[in-house]
């Protein structure tokens, strides 16, 4: 297959920043992936930028001080991506696929008006807030930043009418890994030097991954408009590198760096413990769940902050049987999690990882960048 390039240039880049660039590739292998981002442009085979904005805060590449002839991935958030950013794969805008030209990256006024029977994702609640800020218990965490001026900016975008921030690079969906079958993802990143808010506690993810699709009962029991959280989180709240994972509604922390003040969690191996609900009835109330969780000799997280990590995520979604998930990082065992993962599914309809990497947070009046050196993504031998 033929190779198609464009390049676009997004104003004046700071020096050493490469041209945003939009490559169409040789198909990779069904479900795989290993993508060390050297071109120094995005394989649309792979990825889909969707919930980025193209248009006023687009990703970009850098060179790798250690190798010139290496490229990071730079996705940054800021005011541009407040509202979230809508997913559209259809006419006229096809995000999913490589622009002919730049005018194709200017959505339309049609593509913008507010989508009515949109899914509205919920952040859910934090780990670290009422611990941190001494809220009361199951309490959820107020951002104090979504003002009602705030909220107003959110809407004028017509993106996703939320008071949360969007910009997250997803695997286009014939890349999907099956969501029950155990499939290992390896995530090299960095994440900025310092977070300008570590006590807020606001919601932040950069890296999750979902079953596709969920059960209709959950539809017909909370409304069209209800969406699943992540099975499986990478979470960076008060600039806090930490991992959760989903037990249909009750969300627990399985891994974490210490907190900036230097507390870490007590691991100890057996149930769950650090375990929140996202159902909508009682949200960040203490739940209970199946998850059983073995931990390594050392199971605190280091952080990514200015400096890279390695993740490593071997990954397995299912309440049908003991399903499992072991998390590593810089090669070191952290934790072993068993048990029912995720939601109910379709059992006519093989449920597959929707896997998505960036920002995903509540809105914070402060600019970041995630920087992503590579992305692995293969079934398990």
């Amino acid at each position: 297959m033929g190779r198609l390039s464009q390049v676009i240039t997004w104003g004046n880049l700071a020096p050493g920043f490469a041209l945003l660039a939009f490559t169409c590739a040789p198909a990779l292998a069904q479900s795989s992936l290993d993508d060390d981002f050297k071109a120094g442009a995005l394989d649309y085979t792979a990825w889909c930028p969707c919930q980025i904005n193209l248009r006023d805060s687009p990703y970009y590449f850098t060179v790798d001080p250690d190798d010139p002839n290496d490229r990071i991935l730079s996705i940054p958030v800021d005011d541009h991506s407040l509202g979230g950013n809508q997913c559209r794969r259809k006419a006229p805008d096809f995000e999913c696929d490589p622009p002919g030209t730049a005018a194709k990256l200017s959505v339309s006024a049609k593509a913008r008006k507010t989508n009515a029977g949109k899914v509205v994702e919920d952040l859910g609640p934090s780990f670290f807030a009422a611990r941190q800020l001494g809220a009361a218990k199951g309490a959820r965490n107020r951002n104090p930043y979504c003002t009602d001026q705030v909220m107003k900016r959110a809407l004028a975008a017509k993106e996703e009418d939320e008071c949360y921030e969007r910009q997250e690079l997803r695997l286009q969906e014939d890349r999907a890994p099956p969501a029950n079958e155990r499939y290992v993802y390896e995530i090299r990143f960095r994440m900025p030097a310092k977070v300008d808010d570590q006590t807020h506690s606001i919601r932040w993810v950069i890296a999750q991954w979902k079953q596709e699709p969920v059960a209709k009962k959950y539809g017909e029991e909370f409304g069209d408009k209800w969406g699943p959280s992540p099975f499986l989180a990478q979470r960076y709240d008060d600039g806090v590198l930490h991992v959760t994972v989903q037990d249909e509604h009750c969300r627990c922390l399985v891994a974490s760096a210490p907190h900036p003040n230097g507390k870490s969690f007590d691991w100890t191996n057996g149930a769950a413990k650090e375990c929140k609900s996202t159902h909508p009835v009682n949200e960040g109330a203490a739940c209970s769940s199946s998850l059983k969780l073995k931990f390594g000799e050392n199971p605190v997280l280091e952080s990514p902050a200015g400096r890279f990590v390695d993740m490593k995520y071997i990954v397995q979604a299912g309440r049908e049987s003991v399903s499992e998930i072991d998390i590593f990082q810089n090669g070191r065992f952290i934790v072993s999690v068993s048990g029912k993962i995720g939601y109910d599914v379709d059992p006519l309809v093989k449920p597959v990882a929707k896997f998505k990497i960036g920002h995903y947070r509540d809105y914070m009046p402060f600019d970041y960048v995630m920087d992503i050196d590579s992305i692995k993504i293969r079934k398990e031998r």
